[in-house]
Parts: C-alpha cells; structure tokens; sequence
C-alpha cells in the first residue's frame, strides 16, 4: 500500500522529470515516464527517500531514455545521456547506478509494454517457422543498422537485451519441443520383443 509521505515524494519526483519531459518528451513518452515511475514507486526493493529527488528522477529518464532506443541519434526524438546529467546536476556515474538499480529491481526486459512506445515492442516480436527458425517480426539488423551511432556504452546494453530476447524466445522453443516429445504416446511394444529381451 502507498502511503501519503511516498505519494508526496512521487510527486516530488515526478515534477522534477516533468522539467525534462516538457522541453524533450511527446505525450506518449511522457506517460511511459509516469508508468515507469508508478513501477518505481511500487518496487519493495527500491526506497525513493533514499538520496535525492533530482537522482531518481533523472534515473527513471535515463531507464526509458534507454528501454526506447532515444540515445539512437536516429531518432526523431533522439537525446544524449549528457543532456539528462546536465539538466538534472547529477554525476553519470550515480545516474547509471540508480539506473541499474532500477532495471535490476524492477526485472525490467527490453520491449516491456509499461515502459516501452510500440514500435520498440513490435521491433521485438519473434515468429518461429515450423522447421524452429526464429524469425524477428522486424529484422534486427535493419533495426539495429545505426547502432555505431548510439553511444558506445548504450550500443552494447542494448544488443545484449536483443540477445537475451532472442535467448529466451530459443528456450521457449525447446521447452515447447521437450513437452510435445513428452506427451507423444509410446508406441507399444510387441510380445515378442519382450520375449527376446528375457
């Protein structure tokens, strides 16, 4: 249950990011920016009165600046990760670790649907062909074809939640192998053979 003294600290936070958004956000950006805070704000193993306003706030933007492919200078709504550590007057290195600390607690996947605009979903969805190939909905490398563009530390994070996408979708696929090849009935075994057998 969320108390009166969270839910002033929420607001406090939430006006804070509100001083990014506006100048950086479109309305859609924005409401995943309150989703993400809500989570925030829910999470057991986060204490948002532990350090300051502006620290969690600009963390909750770098989390979805991150989760939406915005460090892309391709992006119509592209941003710089500096741009978050100027306005907000906090160190990278606090940021990316109260970001971290965020992703960590919350279990957050790259294409979560509270946190992440659709095209970002849709980038993430596999289909698997009945020879088990697994096919992205779009390809990822036309997705990812600017990825040098990104910056150096955000290209990696962000093909390494690629790669645990499409890990998963692969064990998927083998658990659902391994429970037809259970469930498929045993051909019975001859008299004879168990004669043989003895």
């Amino acid at each position: 249950m969320i108390t009166m003294r969270q839910k002033t600290r929420a607001e406090e936070i939430q006006d804070s990011m509100l001083t990014f958004a506006d100048k950086y956000f479109d309305s859609e950006l924005k409401t995943l920016a309150y989703n993400l805070l809500r989570q925030v704000q829910k999470n057991r193993k986060l204490n948002i009165f532990k350090g300051a306003v502006q620290i969690w706030a600009a963390a909750i933007i770098y989390v979805l600046a991150r989760f939406n492919g915005l460090f892309n200078n391709e992006d119509d709504r592209h941003i710089h990760p500096h741009w978050i550590n100027r306005h907000f007057g906090v160190d990278a290195q606090t940021l990316i670790r109260r970001a971290e600390m965020i992703e960590h607690a919350g279990r957050f996947e790259f294409g979560n649907p509270t946190i992440s605009a659709p095209h970002i979903r849709s980038m993430l969805q596999f289909f698997t062909t009945s020879s088990g190939f697994i096919i992205p909905k779009l390809s990822i490398d036309t997705c990812l074809h600017n990825i040098g563009r990104i910056d150096a530390m955000e290209a990696e994070w962000l093909k390494h939640k690629v790669e645990q996408k499409i890990q998963a979708e692969k064990e998927k696929q083998r658990q659902r192998w391994l429970q037809k090849a259970k469930n498929k009935p045993r051909s019975k075994v001859k008299q004879l053979d168990l004669f043989q057998q003895r």
